[in-house]
């Protein structure tokens, strides 16, 4: 019977590797724990993008498209990367 779970090998700069084993322990988390739920929550995030048939990119645009609308009824929208880069932040 095949098995269910497979190992995943990769590269991590040491110094992250190191950071991320801290952090963890820190919180009484196993590692492993840490990386399932953040691979569970980025395939979730990347199936909700492709069931509404949107990338990032087209999100961006969307969002740029909005901003510019809002700006132009005269609404300024706080926080936007578009003010701060205005604005040399």
């Amino acid at each position: 019977m095949p098995s269910k779970t497979r190992q995943f090998h990769t590269r991590i700069d040491a110094e992250l590797l190191d950071r991320f084993q801290r952090a963890c322990t820190s919180r009484n988390t196993p590692t492993s724990e840490v990386v399932r739920a953040f691979m569970r929550d980025y395939v979730a995030r990347w199936e909700e993008e492709i069931r509404r048939g949107q990338t990032d990119h087209e999100l961006l645009q969307r969002i740029a498209h909005l901003e510019a609308q809002l700006h132009q009824a005269g609404i300024d929208v706080e926080g936007s990367d578009r003010q701060e880069a205005e604005s040399g932040c």
